[in-house]
């Protein structure tokens, strides 16, 4: 069983805990954000920018607004998130900014 590896692309994986006293994620002097990947509704379509409202017909999911002042606004989807949590439960997700600044 691996418990620790990198990829010849750069990724790596690990299967325990990371605990760090300090850390640092992401590229300096560019934007960040938090992001969560999310399930969308299936007969929608999102890219990177797009403000997204819950879904009113499942509140585990979400779909893009589409008129001007909606209560429900959940996020905007993120351009290139520096950190990424969630997998979603479908396979149509997209990837919410929950924190942070999205170019």
């Amino acid at each position: 069983m691996k418990v620790f590896s990198v990829a010849s692309n750069g990724d790596v994986a690990a299967s325990g805990t990371l605990y760090a006293k300090s850390a640092s994620i992401g590229t300096p002097g560019s934007p960040g954000d938090l992001s969560e990947r999310v399930d969308i509704a299936i007969d929608d379509e999102v890219e990177s920018g797009d403000v997204v409202v819950v879904d009113p017909e499942n509140t585990d999911s979400y779909r893009r607004s589409s008129r001007s002042y909606e209560q429900a606004v959940a996020g905007v989807i993120s351009t290139n998130p520096t950190l990424m949590v969630g997998f979603g439960r479908t396979q149509h997700t997209a990837v919410l900014a929950m924190v942070g600044r999205i170019p």
